[in-house]
């Protein structure tokens, strides 16, 4: 499934799981659409070998403040997946300072327990990894384990339930 109709699913449940009704105000929807459609055009400029243009397709959708409509949560997850992505392909293009760099600018949006903080803390650690700082590595990719091993616990919980 792309990653765009990943985002799609995450923010949906979360709006689902809200206990005031889904935000209506369709600058919210633009904003998330466009985020969307960056990704979109990374997934092209990647699949045409132009990483510049990929990487300034996410950048660009970094740039929009969020909608005073759209919950503080949703911008995280928005935001957190565009800086991953960039830490992703710094790291691919031997940016590896960078990549560092924009892990951590994703994980000081905030964490929880979800894919998203789970993505860039791994990123990081491969980031730190690659730039021989091996005892930091580590302590970002066990974070990202064990927040790994809770969705996989509570994934098994749901299957064990008959919930999908």
């Amino acid at each position: 499934m792309k990653r765009a109709a990943w985002i799609a699913i995450a923010l949906i449940a979360l709006a689902c799981a809200a206990s005031e009704p889904p935000d209506t105000d369709f600058s919210a929807g633009a904003w998330i659409a466009g985020a969307r459609a960056a990704h979109a055009r990374a997934d092209t400029a990647l699949a045409q070998g132009q990483a510049d243009r990929a990487r300034a397709a996410l950048q660009a959708a970094l740039e929009p403040p969020p909608p005073a409509a759209l919950r503080a949560e949703h911008v995280r997850i928005v935001r957190q997946d565009l800086l991953f992505r960039l830490s992703q392909l710094e790291l691919a293009q031997g940016a590896t300072e960078s990549a560092r760099a924009l892990a951590e600018r994703g994980l000081a949006l905030g964490r929880a327990e979800d894919a998203f903080t789970l993505n860039l803390l791994a990123a990081h650690g491969r980031a730190l990894a690659a730039l021989g700082r091996d005892t930091q590595a580590a302590s970002s990719r066990q974070a990202a384990l064990a927040i790994h091993q809770r969705l996989l616990r509570i994934a098994r919980e749901r299957q064990g339930a008959g919930k999908p």
